[in-house]
């Protein structure tokens, strides 16, 4: 406030004192400083949360069910869940599958505001599958002024949930809804994350405002640095250099069930004889 009236009566200065030549000129100067002062005192504090995964030759490949590899560009989200309480469905869709483990497991998609899921203001997100088939890329959420949404993370487990569908251009325009839209198109998909046992562990830093809030994670398969990957809640499985993606089956319960239709009609044939 007081900088505020300061400079208010600076301004008044000048224009009575206009025509005073240098004396004027010093009057201005005292006057951009004080506004220089002001706006630096006013910027807001930057919120940015940061996680690289590293896509080196010495992390996992990401494979479908017949292990192969996934293609380039396929989907990667980053998110977390407040619990593992979910069990993937191979009788349903992986859209139907999405919509369950959302539900269930509660959750939160990186970079989409937590209460609303519409995108954050100033996010990068370069999350995708590479030209070698492994999850790479980084994802930052630099909220501005007064903003919570990359705080919600702070120190919860991350995880990685891939689908064997396109990453959507414009991904950092998106909502929840588009992305299930997008999802709608995959046939499968996997949940993964590392076990305690990883270095650093595959937490979200803790939001420090820019200052030593990143982490970045990997797969590697590398000798003495190797994490455990786990395939969460049944939606995929891994192996000591693959991720590996989960595919619905329902052509399986269908078929059970005609196989039941079957032995009961062949029970009352055998009856009414």
């Amino acid at each position: 406030i007081q900088l505020v009236v300061a400079f208010s009566k600076q301004l008044l200065i000048f224009r009575f004192r206009h025509f005073q030549g240098s004396r004027s000129i010093h009057v201005m100067n005292k006057s951009l400083i004080i506004l220089a002062a002001l706006g630096l005192t006013s910027l807001p504090a930057a919120h940015a949360t940061s996680v690289t995964l590293s896509g080196t030759g010495s992390n996992r490949t990401v494979v479908d069910s017949s292990l192969t590899q996934l293609a380039a560009g396929s989907l990667v989200l980053a998110g977390t869940f407040a619990n593992e309480s979910f069990t993937f469905n191979p009788a349903l869709s992986i859209s139907a599958n999405y919509s369950a483990i959302v539900s269930a497991g509660l959750w939160k998609q990186f970079t989409l505001d937590p209460a609303n899921g519409n995108p954050d203001a100033s996010i990068i997100n370069t999350l995708t599958i590479s030209g070698t088939g492994r999850a790479a890329g980084t994802v930052t959420d630099n909220n501005g002024s007064g903003s919570t949404q990359a705080s919600f993370f702070n120190g919860k487990p991350i995880y990685l949930w891939i689908f064997n569908v396109p990453t959507p251009p414009s991904v950092t325009t998106k909502t929840a809804n588009d992305f299930a839209l997008t999802i709608s198109g995959a046939t499968q998909m996997g949940i993964f994350r590392a076990s305690t046992d990883a270095s650093p562990l595959w937490n979200w830093p803790t939001n420090a405002n820019g200052a030593g809030d990143t982490n970045t994670i990997g797969t590697s398969v590398s000798s003495g640095s190797a994490p455990t990957m786990l395939a969460i809640g049944g939606a995929g499985s891994t192996n000591s250099n693959q991720l590996i993606l989960a595919v619905p089956e329902p052509g399986t319960l269908t078929l059970g069930g005609l196989a039941g239709i079957g032995m009961l009609a062949s029970r009352r044939r055998k009856q009414r004889k």
